[in-house]
């Protein structure tokens, strides 16, 4: 995943994410075009293929938003029907599961061995925002126009930039006020 501004959504308690370039399926409705359920994702990556039509992903612990590898099974639709019939009814079956941790930077649920990152480039990304200190920031914020342009120049989105301001109590607002011409600069401009 990259530095988006708007990386996850839940929907009905399962979490859904932007679609990822090697992802194999996505949404099929206008509203909801470009994510995908975080759970197919992860077991289409895993399988390697598509989920087929009568195929569903089961979460074994029965916890919607742990969509770890070992957490999850593709059924027969058939058969993920009984199971959850059988749960219903009362089943004995329950599983004892470590936290669930998402991705420090872009919000994915991590798997089992990633501790704060679901990429490198997440890692990176972090890395780039970490080394940011109060006066560089400072400086490339006055000398921009926009976030949007200081988030590009780090390769991250305007809303990391924002929250490394917020973290360094710098006030990002005043400064992109005091960086922008002033009207009367832009009519002197206008005139020439």
């Amino acid at each position: 995943m990259n530095g988006r501004n708007v990386h996850y959504r839940i929907i009905n308690g399962y979490k859904l994410i932007q679609a990822p370039k090697d992802s194999k399926s996505s949404m099929l409705s206008d509203n909801w075009k470009g994510w995908v359920y975080e759970h197919t994702y992860f077991a289409e990556k895993q399988l390697g293929r598509k989920l087929y039509s009568n195929e569903e992903v089961h979460h074994l612990d029965g916890n919607k938003l742990n969509n770890r590898y070992e957490n999850l099974v593709v059924l027969l639709k058939s058969s993920h029907n009984k199971i959850h019939s059988w749960i219903n009814r009362g089943s004995p079956y329950r599983s004892e599961t470590s936290p669930i941790r998402d991705c420090k930077v872009c919000g994915v649920c991590l798997q089992k061995k990633q501790k704060k990152y679901c990429s490198t480039k997440c890692r990176v990304i972090d890395n780039n925002l970490s080394l940011l200190e109060v006066d560089k920031l400072t400086e490339v914020i006055k000398s921009s126009k926009s976030m949007e342009q200081v988030a590009r120049l780090y390769g991250v989105s305007s809303n990391a930039i924002r929250k490394r301001c917020n973290k360094l109590n710098i006030s990002y607002k005043e400064l992109l006020k005091s960086s922008a011409p002033s009207k009367q600069t832009l009519n002197l401009n206008k005139d020439t």
